[in-house]
């Protein structure tokens, strides 16, 4: 195949033929590495087609000067791991899997600042996970007190309430 610029430049002027041939060549690569990650034949295939369909409908979002296309291809499937998490950030687990596959696509090319954004991302990731696990302890605790002082209460009432009885 020709360079990365050149099919890119005819994947942006939507020519069906060079991204078919950019699919043919990256789909199965991409394929197997996320069925690596979510052991899920179809999960994986999903996601390939997704990040697929997302690289044609955003023509003009690879920049040769930042790196190979296969990297290209990896950061959007990183971008739709991120998109899919409707409830917070994704999880430590997945950012990792970003990252991985940052490194994969780029065939060792990728520049030291995607690296130092994906590993901020984990750092990111790590952080907001502490924050809501902390949230959520925090939550079950002031449950379990409030349990605890009913419970004394209650305990509280009946003692009162024999102690009044003639």
């Amino acid at each position: 195949m020709a360079n990365d610029r050149e099919i890119w430049e005819r994947i942006s002027c939507r020519d069906a033929d060079a991204f078919a041939a950019f699919y043919k060549e990256n789909a199965p690569r991409l394929q197997a590495f996320l069925r690596h990650f979510v052991g899920n034949r179809q999960a994986a295939e999903d996601v390939t087609q997704e990040t697929f369909t997302q690289v044609w409908r955003r023509p003009h979002g690879f920049q040769p000067e930042r790196g190979t296309l296969r990297a290209y291809l990896y950061g959007e499937f990183k971008n739709r791991v991120w998109s899919d998490q409707k409830d917070g950030p994704p999880s430590i687990e997945l950012t990792a899997i970003a990252i991985l596959a940052l490194c994969a696509g780029g065939e060792n090319k990728v520049t030291s600042s995607r690296l130092a954004v994906a590993a901020f991302d984990v750092a990111d990731a790590s952080l907001a996970q502490l924050v809501h696990e902390r949230e959520e302890l925090a939550g079950n605790m002031q449950s379990f007190v409030r349990k605890e002082i009913d419970q004394v209460m209650i305990q509280r009432d009946r003692i009162t309430k024999r102690a009044e009885e003639p």
